[in-house]
């Protein structure tokens, strides 16, 4: 193709490998690359699997060197997860020479109400009542399709199961009458009220479960017109055994909804992801069987679970994987569908809270939800992330602060064009809540603090600036300096700090200083051209042997008569 870059040769050449499955792999240990090359790997909380990677390196004098890449940083820290699905970063092992390091914040705070997760909550729970007071509601949250989805599904569980249950649910008992009771122990308890999901004892502890496959057995019976049925019958007919089975009955529980509530996932790409994420989030670190890789310890106290392998069956019901998954939990449904059976599948509820990509609101299968609930004042729009000023999201946030949609022009979805006057739907914005990176406290204790027994005369490091405009490099920049003049209790000393720009030279990491570009002489100007000679012969071979394999796939296939 004119232009291109690369084919899918290029890719096929890559080799690709899951580091964290070799055998041996731990966190913070050197991983051998290649002869005199390590690397290490440092969990950063951004996205599932985000990590620092740590580079050592022999240099040709044979020295030991190593640089560490930050990547995005995520705001969860070990001490507190404002984002309670993945494990807190922690601070960097050893001593690096150099680190580059993400700037998004720059200098600024993060204000602490957003990193409280009950603040989060909370503000779920008004938009949810809110919706809840009007019928045929919808609340729809543009969302990245990686790890924002993922979070978004968790908080929206927590909150219908927890926060909002019992204004959702009305639990009343399965049978009232003792009479009845004992009627239901004789001819036994059909195996559906045990067995379906939302069953009659649904959120019942291990302990009480335990006591109930003490007491009843499973047993093939025949109703009255000989049927075959399944049901559960006391083990013994003696009077303690029928006591403590009558105990039981009676703390079983009917689950009546008073709301249809459905939560729908329409993105593909997300669906996938999810899948990604209900697989590695169940993965545990060598030799602790009760140690998640990635996923935080705090959702077992979140959702007041006694052990992982709840909190694995708890994310198994949630984090489903393709169209048609479907999860009945007892004050909603969790459905993944494709985009085109969003609005059929909508039918099925009072109120949808609908999850679809793109998080910025512009394409993607977000965009038929948008330009259908946007005239709808029955409808809220829920933002949950970073949206660039000019998109959809930007300009929704901006009218939910402002009141009016930025200069009160239109929005246009493609040959879709919503008139500002046309707009009814409530806007809501959770971004703050889910800003996935570090505020300037978070990067600072990156760039100074080191595990183990690090002194500030033992370790010094060289730091670069990146990922960030140049305002907010700098007010970093400034932040490191006065944090140097003011060192505290196991923080490491900075050698300098550094703000690469598009005019800066190279920086030769093995001697430590920037070098300048040397005069080009007529050698080094005919290896150049022999070097890109080379490189653009190969890419023509390839390009050629792709175009003959799709002429192989077309060329039709003529079987004789």
């Amino acid at each position: 193709m004119p232009g291109c870059l690369f084919t899918r040769l290029d890719v096929e050449k890559l080799h690709f490998e899951h580091i964290d499955e070799r055998l041996g792999f731990s966190f913070e240990k050197p991983v051998q690359i290649a002869k005199g090359l390590f690397a290490s790997f440092q969990p950063t909380a951004h996205i599932g699997g985000a990590c620092a990677i740590t580079i050592r390196w022999l240099t040709s004098d044979s020295i030991w060197k190593e640089m560490s890449f930050s990547g995005d940083l995520g705001p969860n820290t070990e001490f507190h997860a404002a984002q309670p699905l993945l494990a807190g970063r922690r601070p960097l092992a050893g001593s690096p020479s150099y680190m580059l390091v993400e700037s998004t914040y720059g200098g600024r705070v993060r204000d602490e109400g957003f990193a409280d997760i009950s603040n989060r909550m909370d503000e779920w729970a008004k938009i949810i009542r809110s919706a809840l007071a009007s019928s045929n509601s919808t609340i729809v949250a543009p969302c990245f399709s990686i790890h924002r989805c993922q979070e978004i599904l968790l908080d929206l569980h927590a909150v219908l199961e927890r926060h909002l249950r019992d204004e959702i649910v009305m639990a009343r008992p399965w049978i009232d009458e003792d009479f009845h009771r004992r009627r239901v122990l004789e001819s036994g308890i059909k195996a559906n009220h045990i067995e379906r999901r939302i069953n009659v004892m649904h959120e019942w502890p291990e302990n009480r479960r335990a006591d109930f496959y003490r007491i009843f057995a499973r047993c093939d019976d025949t109703d009255g017109g000989g049927r075959a049925r399944r049901v559960y019958r006391p083990v013994s007919s003696d009077s303690a055994t029928i006591a403590e089975a009558l105990e039981l009955v009676r703390d079983m529980r009917v689950f009546d909804r008073k709301h249809r509530i459905q939560v729908i996932l329409d993105s593909p790409l997300a669906q996938k992801v999810t899948g990604v994420y209900r697989r590695e989030l169940k993965r545990r670190k060598t030799g602790s069987p009760d140690s998640p890789m990635y996923r935080n310890p705090a959702l077992r106290e979140l959702f007041c679970l006694e052990t992982e392998d709840q909190v694995d069956a708890l994310t198994d019901s949630i984090f489903l994987s393709k169209p048609h998954d479907e999860s009945e939990f007892s004050a909603y449904t969790l459905t993944f569908c494709r985009p085109d059976e969003s609005e059929e599948v909508m039918k099925n509820a009072d109120l949808n809270i609908v999850l679809s990509s793109s998080g910025m609101g512009d394409v993607g299968p977000i965009v038929p939800h948008l330009v259908r609930e946007l005239p709808r004042c029955e409808a809220t729009i829920v933002l949950t992330g970073y949206a660039g000023p000019e998109t959809i999201g930007g300009k929704l946030r901006a009218s939910s602060q402002s009141g009016s949609v930025a200069n009160g022009e239109p929005l246009q979805f493609g040959d879709e064009t919503i008139a500002v006057a046309n707009i009814r739907a409530k806007t809501a914005d959770l971004g703050s809540f889910y800003s996935g990176h570090a505020d300037s406290d978070g990067l600072l204790d990156f760039v100074f603090r080191r595990t183990g027994n690090i002194t500030p005369l033992r370790a010094s490091c060289r730091v670069f600036i990146n990922h960030g405009d140049d305002n907010k490099r700098q007010a970093l920049i400034d932040l490191i300096k006065n944090r140097s003049e003011n060192l505290v209790d196991g923080d490491c000393l900075i050698d300098g700090i550094e703000m690469p720009m598009r005019t800066s030279k190279w920086f030769d990491l093995d001697i430590g200083e920037w070098i300048p570009d040397e005069a080009a002489t007529a050698r080094d100007d005919t290896q150049s051209l022999l070097l890109r000679l080379v490189s653009e012969q190969q890419r023509t071979n390839d390009l050629l042997a792709e175009l003959l394999r799709l002429q192989r796939l077309q060329k039709p296939v003529y079987k004789a008569k």
